[in-house]
């Protein structure tokens, strides 16, 4: 028996063998309870946007499947949300031109048979853009 006997040396190292192990492992259990839910926050965040991103852009094209006016599609709250997504260009061709003399629009006509004809032919201006901003975030 008389050789379990520690001398102080020795057992203040087994002393430091285990603590420094275990303050190791509660400061890292600290530091990753708090960093975990943040780090998920984050994630979850990020998805949130894509999926309301991708939620906007399949229901604008679906409403200009068949569209409606251009006075029609800059009254919805849709196009709100879409606008400032949207190039001057692109919100110019939805919400017309005014002229500040009269309480009129000017109506844009462009004749021909390209994608971009008709009267006040704003819908293919919004695809068009809406193909931007896929690309641009990250949705295809």
């Amino acid at each position: 028996m008389s050789g379990c006997r520690l001398t102080s040396a020795q057992l203040e190292i087994t002393m430091w063998n285990i603590l420094i192990p275990a303050i190791t492992g509660l400061i890292s259990g600290v530091i990753g309870s708090l960093v975990a839910p943040w780090a998920q926050w984050g994630i979850e965040k990020k998805r949130r946007r894509f999926d309301a991103r991708f939620a906007l852009v399949a229901e604008v094209r679906e409403l200009l499947s068949d569209p409606p006016t251009n006075q029609e599609f800059r009254i919805l709250p849709l196009y709100s949300k879409l606008r400032p997504h949207l190039s001057p260009k692109a919100r110019k061709a939805v919400e017309g031109e005014y002229d500040g003399r009269s309480q009129g629009e000017t109506i844009l006509i462009i004749e021909g048979n390209g994608r971009h004809s008709g009267v006040n032919p704003y819908a293919q201006q919004v695809l068009d853009e809406l193909a931007k901003l896929e690309s641009k975030w990250g949705l295809l």
